[in-house]
């Protein structure tokens, strides 16, 4: 494939692994610059279809986020999709170093490698709601399925991560469950069916030593109309 280095971990039926996805600078520029951005807003959901509870990464919101708490809580246990986690989305997104992934992600020579892959046989794009998110201590993302896409993807960017931090995707196959480390550099993509595929990321131990980085998204059908 030209100007395109992978190396394939592993292919599962509904699931693939990419190590060493990015040449090695240019993940730590795109990891520098999610990490130093500052306009994070830390993001919750607790209730299906209702919206999102957006709190600014400043005083004011840090108080009113540790409030809102117990609502996450209260959530899990009633069975809700919840997730909370600090988001970055397309539009704060706006340096060469994001541009230059997602170039990447939509070039010719790796759609075609995903679609032998995947067995895709209609073309593909990156959707326009990508997003960079940090999952620090204690934040989560619980099961859901992601429906109506192709293909889902997680571009990792921790460095020296341990199943022991937590911040863990787990994908369910055939009624088991399959955990992957967020190694640094590794792009996860997920084959979507047309209902989704159940998973989730467990919650980010009190004993990590950083913060879960990475750079999400989903593949969608080109629309030629």
């Amino acid at each position: 494939m030209t100007n395109l280095r992978v190396r394939l971990v592993s292919r599962l039926s509904n699931h693939i692994v990419i190590k060493d996805f990015l040449p090695k600078q240019q993940a730590e520029e795109l990891t520098d610059y999610i990490k130093n951005t500052e306009e994070w807003v830390n993001v919750y959901r607790v209730q299906n279809q209702a919206p999102l509870s957006n709190f600014k990464n400043n005083f004011t919101g840090i108080v009113a986020k540790r409030n809102f708490e117990s609502n996450v809580v209260d959530a899990v246990c009633s069975g809700n999709f919840v997730y909370k986690q600090k988001r970055l989305k397309k539009q704060k997104l706006s340096a060469s170093v994001i541009q230059n992934v997602i170039n990447t992600l939509n070039s010719q020579d790796l759609i075609e490698y995903l679609k032998t892959l995947t067995d895709l046989d209609y073309a593909i794009e990156v959707a326009d709601n990508y997003f960079a998110s940090i999952f620090d201590r204690g934040d989560f993302l619980s099961v859901h399925e992601d429906g109506d896409y192709a293909l889902a993807f997680i571009l990792n960017l921790s460095k020296d991560w341990r199943y022991e931090y937590g911040g863990c995707l787990t994908i369910f196959d055939e009624g088991s469950a399959k955990m992957i480390l967020p190694e640094f550099n590794s792009l996860v993509i997920l084959k979507l069916k047309q209902e989704g595929i159940k998973h989730f990321v467990t919650q980010v131990s009190t004993f990590a030593p950083d913060v879960r980085v990475a750079l999400g998204g989903w593949y969608v059908p080109v629309n030629n109309s």
